[in-house]
C-alpha cells in the first residue's frame, strides 16, 4: 500500500509518542544508530560535586502566584548555578544546593496518599545543560519493558523548551531500570521542535540512578545545545516534569497517577503557555513548599487540595476569592506533608474564581484558580442534549422542546427559558404543522443576560399515528448473542416485538430520528446516496439556506496567519491552507492546533493559513467552509490556484468532506487521520491528495485511511499515501518535512503535477 518513497520519508521521520507523542522502538534504533543522540548514563561510584551552597533557607510559605493561575502569566522561578560537576543521582552529594521543589501537584482530587507515590525535585544550571534531582516514593515498581513503552508506567517525563509560549520542545522519558534486562537508568527523547535550525541540530541527554527499597532517584542533565540556548543569568528555559506512577500492567497511561509541577494537568505539557519558566541565577529562589489545586466538579461545586510540609499540620488554612471567604480546613499530616481538601461553591453563572488563595494565619500560602471555567461552561451547553416527546410527531401541534437534563443546565447558565420558533419545509415561519414533512425549531436559550446560545432542532410530522407494533420485520440475531439456536427459533418474535418498539421510540425520541424521515421524505425514486448527498447532509443543507435567508448565517471564527508583506511586490498573491483542527478544540485551543502552530513559529512561512473554529459539539459543514473561503478570497492576498485543505482527526474527516464536495476550489488535499466516502471517489479522481495516518492510531482506525487510498486507486485518482511511526497526532511530523511544501508547490489547481501511483484497475 505505501510506495518505496514514502516508505523511505516514513522511517526517516521521527517518531512521535502515541497519546500526543509515542516514541517507538524502529524508530529510535534508526535515530540512535544514525546519530548517536540519546546517552543514557549512571554513575554508580560516589561522586563529589563542587556545589556551593546557595540555597535560601526553606521557607514553609510559597505564594504559588502564576502557577496555578493563567491571570497571573508564567511562574518564574530562579535556579542556581553550580559549578561544573558529573551527574549524580545521590542526594547526600547534592547537599543543600539547587532550587527545591518540595511538593509537587497532584493529577487528581482528592490527593492520594504519599505513601502511594511522592516526590521531590531540585533544578539547577551549569555551563553544559540545565540539571534536576528527582527523588519518588513509590510503594509498588511497576516499569515497561521495551523502550517504546517507556512512558506508560512508572517513569518521569522531563519537557524543556526555549520559552514560555514558545513551539519548540522536547521530551526526555526517563526510568530507574528495574526490568530484568537492565540495570542502569533508561532514557528516551522525543523531538517536538519545529524550527528548522533547531531540528538539525542533534537530540541528546544524559541520566543518572540511584535505587532504594520503596523508591529511587533520577537525575538528568538536559544540554543548552538542543534549544540554542546560552547559559547565562537571567535567560530563560520552559520546563514541566511529570512524575508517573503505575501499580500494575493495567494502569498503563490511563490508571496511573501523575504528579506535575505546573497545576494544569495531563496534556498541557504540549502547550508551552502551560510550562513553568526557570530563570538561570546565581542563587535559588525561595523554595516552592506549597502547592494547591482546584477543578470544578460537574459544574455544582469546586474541590479544592492544599499541600505543604508536615510542620503545618494541625494548622487551619482559609481559602478566600476576591477578599470573598469560600471554605477552610484543618491541615492532616500524610507522611512528609500535610494536607486539606475542600468542597467550595460554584462561581456564579457568567463569572470565575481566578485566583483562589489559599492563606495560613493569614498569609498567602498558594494560589490556584479556574481560569478555563467559562470556556468549559459554554462547551458544556452546545453538548447539552435537547428533548421533547416526540422530534417525529403527527397532528398539527408542535411539541414542547426542553433540555434534557434541566437542573444541570442551570448549574450552567442559571435561571433560563426556551423559545422556538418553528419554520415548514419551504422557509417559512409557521405556528402549527398544516402538513406531514420536514419542519426546522429556532430554539433560544435566554438567561438573565439575554440571548446565551441558539439550537437548531429538526421536526418531522407524520403523515398519521404510526403504529410499528404489527410493522412487517425481519431479524437474523447474531450468534454472539450466546442463545440456543432452537429457542430462538421458537420465540423469534420477543426479538421482534423488542426491536419494533425501539425502532419507535428512537424515531419518536431521538432527534436523529426526524433527520431520517425529512430526508426520506425530500429524496425522490432512484436518488444515489452517499455522505454528501445523504440525509444527514440534506439536514445540514436545508438549514444553511434557512439561516441563510432568516439572517442568522454567520462565517465561522477563524484564526489567521498571513507571511509578512513583501514591499517590492505588493500585488503577490499567497498560497494558502485551510486547515481544520480535531473535534472538540476550544477556540483558544485551535489557535495552538499543529499547521496555525507552525506557520507562526517558522520565519518567513510562505503560506496564508486560515484556521476556522468549528463550534463545540458539531463536526466540519463544507457548506460553511466554502462560505469562509469564499469571503475570505476578496479580502486577503490568496492565490485561488493554490488553495489547499487540510486537517486531523475530525478535521481529517472534514478535509475528505469538503474536498469532496467542493473539488474545485482546491489544488490539493492533505487528509490526516481522518477518512471519507469511498462510493464517491470520483469526484476526487483529478485532485491531488497526499494521505497521512499513524500506524500506531488507536482513535481513527488507518482502515478509514487505506479504504479511501485503495478506492482512488482503483480509478486512478491522483494519490500517494503515507504511514507514519506514530500514534493519532502526526502534525508535528507532517508539517515540520520540507518534501510537503515541495510537493504542494508543484500542485496547481487544474494542472496537477502529482500522477496516479498505479494505473485504473491495477491491483490496489
Amino acid at each position: 500500500m505505501r510506495s518505496k518513497q514514502d516508505n523511505a520519508r516514513a522511517g526517516g521521520a521521527r517518531a512521535r509518542r502515541n497519546r500526543g507523542g509515542s516514541a517507538h522502538a524502529k524508530a529510535r534504533r534508526a535515530r540512535r544508530g544514525r546519530e548517536g543522540r540519546t546517552h543514557a548514563k549512571t554513575r554508580r561510584k560516589k561522586e563529589v560535586m563542587r556545589m556551593p551552597n546557595t540555597a535560601a533557607p526553606v521557607s514553609r510559605l510559597f505564594v504559588a502566584a502564576g502557577i496555578a493561575t493563567a491571570a497571573a502569566g508564567a511562574a518564574a522561578f530562579d535556579i542556581p548555578c553550580l559549578e561544573r560537576a558529573e551527574l549524580t543521582a545521590r542526594a547526600e552529594e547534592w547537599g543543600d544546593a539547587g532550587f527545591r521543589v518540595e511538593v509537587l501537584h497532584d493529577g487528581k482530587s482528592p490527593r492520594r496518599p504519599c505513601a502511594n507515590l511522592d516526590a521531590r525535585l531540585r533544578l539547577a544550571w551549569n555551563d553544559q545543560g540545565l540539571m534536576g534531582l528527582v527523588e519518588v516514593t513509590d510503594e509498588t515498581l511497576v516499569e515497561a519493558v521495551a523502550d517504546e513503552n517507556l512512558w506508560q508506567l512508572d517513569n518521569v517525563e522531563v519537557f524543556a523548551g526555549t520559552g514560555v509560549g514558545e513551539p519548540d520542545l522536547y521530551q526526555a522519558v526517563l526510568a530507574p531500570g528495574f526490568t530484568p534486562a537492565r540495570d542502569t537508568a533508561r532514557l528516551c527523547l522525543s523531538d517536538f521542535r519545529q524550527t528548522p535550525a533547531l531540528k538539525a541540530r542533534p537530540l541528546v541527554a544524559q541520566a543518572a540512578r540511584e535505587c532504594a527499597d520503596g523508591g529511587y532517584a533520577l537525575a538528568f542533565l538536559l544540554p543548552w545545545t538542543n534549544l540554542a540556548i546560552q547559559p547565562k543569568p537571567g535567560a530563560t528555559v520552559a520546563f514541566q516534569i511529570h512524575v508517573n506512577d503505575a501499580d500494575s500492567q493495567e494502569d498503563a497511561i490511563w490508571g496511573r497517577r501523575t504528579l506535575f509541577l505546573h497545576p494544569g494537568g495531563v496534556g498541557c505539557q504540549w502547550d508551552t503557555t502551560k510550562m513553568v519558566s526557570l530563570r538561570l541565577a546565581e542563587k535559588a529562589g525561595e523554595p516552592l513548599t506549597a502547592v494547591a489545586r482546584a477543578e470544578h466538579q460537574n459544574f455544582r461545586r469546586v474541590l479544592a487540595d492544599v499541600a505543604t510540609l508536615a510542620a503545618e499540620a494541625g494548622r487551619r488554612v482559609t481559602v478566600t476569592a476576591a477578599g470573598i471567604p469560600l471554605g477552610e480546613a484543618t491541615l492532616q499530616q500524610d507522611g512528609r506533608l500535610a494536607v486539606a481538601s475542600l468542597t467550595l461553591p460554584m462561581p456564579s453563572p457568567g463569572s470565575t474564581y481566578d485566583p483562589i488563595v489559599v492563606r495560613l494565619n493569614g498569609r498567602p500560602l498558594a494560589q490556584t484558580g479556574l481560569p478555563e471555567l467559562p470556556a468549559q461552561r459554554e462547551a458544556a451547553l452546545a453538548k447539552a442534549p435537547l428533548a421533547c416527546k416526540a422530534f417525529a410527531f403527527s397532528g398539527r401541534k408542535f411539541p414542547r422542546i426542553e433540555f434534557e437534563q434541566p437542573a444541570a443546565v442551570e448549574d450552567l447558565i442559571g435561571p433560563y427559558t426556551l423559545q422556538a420558533t418553528c419554520y415548514n419545509a419551504a422557509f417559512e415561519p409557521v405556528t402549527q404543522a398544516t402538513a406531514p414533512g420536514r419542519y426546522g425549531a429556532v430554539v433560544e436559550v435566554r438567561n438573565a443576560q439575554g440571548v446565551v446560545a441558539t439550537r437548531f432542532v429538526t421536526l418531522f410530522r407524520l403523515a398519521g399515528e404510526a403504529d410499528w407494533t404489527s410493522a412487517a420485520f425481519d431479524l437474523e440475531p447474531p450468534s454472539a448473542l450466546g442463545l440456543d439456536s432452537a429457542v430462538l427459533k421458537e420465540h423469534r418474535h420477543l426479538l421482534l416485538d423488542f426491536a419494533r418498539k425501539q425502532v419507535q421510540e428512537g424515531l419518536a425520541r431521538d432527534p436523529r430520528g426526524a433527520v431520517l424521515l425529512a430526508g426520506l421524505h425530500d429524496l425522490s425514486p432512484g436518488t444515489r446516496l452517499t455522505q454528501r448527498t445523504g440525509v444527514e447532509a440534506r439536514d445540514r443543507a436545508w438549514w444553511h439556506e434557512l439561516k441563510k435567508r432568516t439572517g442568522r448565517l454567520t462565517l465561522l471564527r477563524y484564526h489567521l496567519y498571513v507571511p509578512p508583506a513583501d514591499p517590492k511586490d505588493a500585488a503577490r498573491r499567497y498560497p494558502t491552507f485551510l486547515w481544520l483542527h480535531g473535534k472538540d478544540a476550544t477556540w483558544e485551543k485551535a489557535a495552538k492546533t499543529e499547521l496555525i502552530a507552525h506557520a507562526r513559529a517558522t520565519p518567513g512561512f510562505p503560506y496564508i493559513v486560515i484556521a476556522p473554529h468549528c463550534p463545540v459539539g458539531e463536526r466540519w459543514d463544507p457548506q460553511a467552509l466554502r462560505d469562509l473561503l469564499v469571503d475570505l478570497q476578496t479580502r486577503l492576498p490568496i492565490d485561488p490556484d493554490r488553495v489547499y485543505v487540510s486537517g486531523t482527526s475530525m478535521g481529517g474527516y472534514g478535509t475528505w468532506s469538503t474536498a469532496t464536495a467542493y473539488p474545485e476550489l482546491f489544488a490539493a488535499a492533505v487528509p490526516l487521520c481522518g477518512g471519507g466516502d469511498p462510493a464517491d471517489v470520483e469526484r476526487l479522481k483529478e485532485l491531488p491528495i497526499w494521505v497521512f495516518h499513524g500506524q500506531h492510531d488507536t482513535v481513527v482506525p488507518i482502515a478509514r485511511s487505506e479504504e479511501m487510498v485503495k478506492a482512488l486507486r482503483r480509478i486512478g485518482g491522483r494519490v500517494r499515501f503515507s504511514i507514519l511511526d506514530c500514534g493519532h497526532d502526526p502534525g508535528r511530523l507532517v508539517f515540520s518535512d520540507p518534501g510537503l511544501y515541495t510537493w504542494l508547490a508543484r500542485q496547481v489547481r487544474g494542472k496537477p503535477s502529482q500522477t496516479p501511483e498505479r494505473p485504473a484497475g491495477g491491483t490496489p
